[in-house]
């Protein structure tokens, strides 16, 4: 079972209007109340598929919602109770436009992440894998890096998809999903061709990381010490790059099904065409899986 944590809970209220007119009263069609957030989100659709458990923060009504959703869509769950109320994000969708309000949370105790910590160190003995979600300005640095440095001292792999590499480079998680931009920015380097990600993986394995994954406009990489693999993004009709806990995902439970690096590499990329197309009717994804062309790259130079 894989654990999702989830730094960045909220409650989506999505208004759905066909035709949407600047400066008058426009009529929505429909209206949904649902549970959001970066790790959630994928934890309701991968729930389709095998068991999943959600660590998170909530207060106030809201934060009751954000529970029931979380029921209603079966995915098991665990919350710490905070002061601050969860947040609510208001979309509005039509045909021609897509705009959203929010507003941050406010900022948690020492004690409430302290218990955050306490509940995130009993669920780790009940999981096979870890996926960290994004930090959270509210929440200190230092929880974060704990929950990182709990996961490696317990040996429970651990799966991130960092804004920065540097903020956990030096916690070795077991597998780092970056954008290209990201790694070019840490290294120093600039990527031009598929063959330089291979090099540069070097960099990121000497700090102890297992598996990098990269994702780009054209196409995913995955690399380890050993072999590097490649889809591309032509070859599937996808454009633009995929959200990168849709596709952190698909890797958690392709591994954690035993999946070797190809398997979960084309199940990682199915997954996420799903997760990109806000599609929860997952029935076609091992078709989609047999129609993903994975190539070999070179080995690590």
């Amino acid at each position: 079972m894989i654990l999702f944590c989830e730094f960045n809970p909220e409650v989506q209220r999505v208004y759905h209007v066909d035709e949407f007119h600047k400066h008058r009263v426009n009529y929505f069609s429909e209206t949904t109340l649902r549970a959001g957030g970066d790790t959630v989100d994928v934890a309701k659709l991968l729930s389709g598929l095998d068991d999943v458990l959600v660590l998170s923060f909530v207060g106030g009504t809201l934060g009751r919602e954000f529970t029931v959703d979380l029921e209603a869509s079966h995915v098991l769950y665990e919350t710490v109770t905070v002061q601050a109320a969860t947040p609510e994000r208001v979309v509005i969708r039509s045909n021609v436009l897509k705009t959203e309000l929010t507003k941050p949370m406010q900022s948690l105790t020492t004690e409430e992440q302290e218990s955050i910590l306490v509940a995130f160190g009993e669920m780790l003995d009940r999981v096979d894998g870890v996926i960290l979600g994004r930090e959270n300005p509210v929440l200190d640095a230092v929880l974060y890096r704990n929950m990182l440095n709990l996961c490696y001292r317990k040996t429970k792999p651990v799966l991130v998809a960092p804004e920065r590499i540097e903020t956990v480079i030096t916690s070795k998680p077991y597998l780092l999903l970056v954008e290209k931009e990201d790694l070019e920015s840490y290294t120093g380097f600039s990527i031009k061709r598929e063959q330089d990600v291979v090099k540069l993986a070097n960099i990121i394995f000497d700090q102890g990381v297992g598996v990098l994954v990269v994702n780009s406009d054209t196409g995913v990489i995955i690399a380890t010490k050993s072999e590097s693999y490649r889809v591309d993004f032509d070859n599937i009709a996808h454009r633009g790059r995929f959200r990168p806990f849709g596709l952190l995902s698909g890797m958690a439970l392709g591994m954690d099904r035993g999946y070797d690096i190809i398997m979960t590499l084309k199940f990682a990329v199915a997954f996420a065409l799903f997760d990109a197309r806000h599609d929860d009717d997952l029935s076609d994804l091992k078709a989609t899986m047999n129609r993903i062309e994975v190539r070999q790259l070179g080995g690590i130079v």
